[in-house]
């Protein structure tokens, strides 16, 4: 037995460490960041509400600045507290495009209180909740570096700054919030679940993720994959009483949607649009297959998905789950017939993940990377009529994807052999 300091030493890639730092110094100092944490999360929350009490009795601000996608979002709703359909609504875009509502019936009932107000105030509230999900995700890129920032506050609040602003001009988060899209609140419900909820909660988020957006269901496989059962099965259910509560609320848009609208892609856009970043519109655009380019891309599909579910797996068994739900997020843009630009916060946050890296090589294309993201980088241009050379750009994004989903991130996989990936899934 021992006693005082003469604890069993921790080991770090096999070289025995020992801790310096006396107990009551190690557990007061996580109970001061607790306390702390606590103590901004009820400034903020206050803050918050300030600011919605603020908007809710101000005069009506108007739509100000587009947001297309939440425009449809408020219409579907009125029209549906009105008597009408949710997928009776629609609009015409600037491109020509009639959008209409495509999600399930839940995404509606999350949207509900935001739609019984006009929409210029439900526009404001909506743009400052996106960017609170910005901060969220933000935390989650800090919390998760490899890299840890310099000893002072200032190396650390300089970090939490260049993170924030990163995510804010880049490509996919702007966009998102462009448009008052639902893409941002997706991935921060699926990345809360998996790095920050209590292990018996993981799969709940998940769950409500995949309600409001049906491309989360492709963690399912994930979890199972990795034998993370009850993960697995939280998801499910909480997917399934998601829906459930759609067809009580909504019985007639529930049925229509679930047995005919889930099987038209064609109300989601053109698939051969430059905007369109997956691996589906990637032959579209460029004619690849012919007649057969249906099954052309159902085979290429399969296998990436594979290869990808194997990256991921592999990331899994050594303790890296967050990278492991990147590659999935990764995939799911890749393999879905439609991924717009906005959908691709997953490829930024691995992008995120290479800049703050250990490795100086690894680093430095991390950073190249996270500034190409820029909203007015070439690549995420969606001039549809421009020069072949911004075609070819406008594929560096899916090629960054398909090349992270097969290969996963660099150095961090080297080959497992059935004995030891026994082991580590055993451990």
């Amino acid at each position: 037995m021992s006693h005082g300091l003469g604890r069993a030493p921790l080991r770090v890639g096999g070289v025995a460490m020992r801790s310096t730092t006396a107990p009551g110094q190690r557990r007061g100092a996580p109970q001061g960041q607790a306390a702390r944490a606590r103590r901004w999360l009820v400034v903020g929350g206050l803050a918050f509400l300030g600011v919605v009490a603020g908007i809710l009795v101000m005069p009506d601000p108007g739509l100000g600045v587009e947001r297309l996608d939440f425009s449809v979002y408020w219409g579907a709703i009125h029209t549906w507290v009105g008597g009408g359909s949710l997928y009776d609504f629609s609009t015409i875009n600037t491109y020509g495009q009639v959008l209409a509502f495509v999600y399930p019936p839940f995404a509606a009932l999350v949207l509900v209180p935001l739609g019984l107000l006009s929409l210029g105030r439900a526009a404001v509230l909506w743009t400052l909740l996106q960017l609170g999900l910005t901060a969220v995700l933000a935390l989650v890129v800090y919390r998760t570096a490899s890299n840890p920032p310099g000893p002072t506050p200032w190396d650390r609040r300089k970090r939490a700054l260049l993170i924030v602003l990163g995510l804010i001009v880049s490509n996919p988060v702007a966009h998102s919030t462009e448009l008052g899209q639902l893409s941002l609140l997706v991935v921060t419900l699926v990345v809360v679940d998996v790095v920050l909820l209590p292990a018996r909660w993981r799969g709940v988020l998940v769950g409500v993720a995949a309600a409001i957006k049906l491309t989360p269901l492709i963690f399912v496989p994930f979890l199972l994959l990795t034998r993370q059962w009850a993960s697995a099965a939280r998801t499910t259910a909480t997917f399934a009483l998601a829906g459930l509560l759609g067809f009580l609320v909504m019985p007639a848009d529930s049925w229509r949607y679930w047995t005919q609208l889930v099987f038209d892609s064609a109300r989601m856009g053109e698939l051969a649009w430059l905007r369109n970043k997956s691996l589906r519109g990637f032959l579209a655009r460029w004619d690849i297959g012919g007649a057969y380019q249906t099954q052309l891309w159902l085979v290429l599909a399969v296998v990436v998905f594979v290869l990808g579910m194997w990256t991921a797996w592999r990331h899994h068994v050594r303790g890296e789950e967050y990278r492991a739900i990147l590659i999935v997020g990764m995939l799911s843009t890749v393999v879905s017939p439609i991924s717009w630009t906005h959908h691709l916060i997953w490829l930024v946050l691995a992008w995120f993940v290479l800049a703050l890296e250990v490795d100086r090589w690894e680093r430095n294309l991390g950073v190249v990377l996270v500034m190409s993201s820029f909203y007015y980088s070439p690549p995420w241009l969606p001039v549809e009529d421009g020069p072949v050379w911004l075609a070819v750009l406008g594929a560096l994004p899916l090629v960054a994807s398909v090349t992270m989903v097969i290969f996963g991130f660099p150095g961090a996989l080297p080959k497992l052999t059935r004995r030891s990936a026994h082991e580590v899934v055993s451990a």
